[in-house]
């Protein structure tokens, strides 16, 4: 079965269509051992979102969970723009590319993981809609929760809130076990990065007043 490091980890997977297989070429390894097996079934789109599933489940094991957000690098560090569905993160993450010279991470399904103490925003090849992922491991600086606003507007997030946020946006494992890890990490996290709400309107000038208030 064909090999992948996905978020540092050696994944085997057979995608059988195009869509998958394309995705995750940029992920393939020649050498190395299984950490990880994941599987799919289904036609193309159903292969597609029962691999990307598989994987995250299992992603828990391995100190990282999925985050519903489109992640970008700047000068080194991850910032991740996460939001309901339509909200607008894909296209504030552009805005940050565009403007400020940053690079996509993944636009919608950035692997967040644990290792060696740090915690890193990872490319996977499963990134919602389009293809918009890289194969690198990003140090996690910020995560900023969006909401469509007439003017730029950003607060830090006090923990309970950034919890409930984080919650929302993610998977939750059913099994008890699971669910103190996620917990755990998510702890952790809260330590090691810094969260915010940011209020933004559809103008590119916007990237500039969120890259201020985060002195990033």
């Amino acid at each position: 079965m064909p090999l992948y490091t996905v978020a540092g980890i050696t994944v085997s997977m057979s995608p059988q269509y195009p869509l998958t297989q394309s995705r995750a070429n940029p992920y393939r390894c020649e050498n190395g051992v299984a950490q990880m097996t994941v599987v799919g079934a289904g036609d193309e789109y159903e292969e597609y979102a029962a691999l990307a599933s598989s994987f995250y489940e299992q992603l828990i094991g391995f100190d990282g969970f999925l985050l519903h957000a489109s992640a970008v690098e700047y000068n080194g560090q991850a910032v991740a723009f996460s939001a309901s569905s339509g909200t607008g993160k894909s296209t504030h993450s552009s805005f940050w590319c565009k403007e400020l010279g940053a690079k996509i991470i993944n636009d919608d399904k950035p692997a967040l993981r644990r290792m060696d103490g740090v915690f890193y925003a990872c490319g996977t090849p499963f990134s919602g809609k389009r293809p918009l992922s890289r194969n690198v491991c990003v140090p996690l600086k910020a995560i900023v929760f969006l909401t469509r606003a007439p003017q730029t507007s950003v607060r830090r997030l006090p923990p309970q809130e950034a919890l409930f946020r984080l919650l929302s946006q993610t998977l939750r494992p059913q099994d008890a076990v699971l669910y103190e890890r996620l917990l755990g990490l998510i702890e952790d996290l809260m330590r090691q990065v810094v969260f915010y709400e940011a209020g933004v309107p559809n103008d590119p000038a916007c990237a500039y007043d969120v890259k201020k208030a985060l002195g990033v």
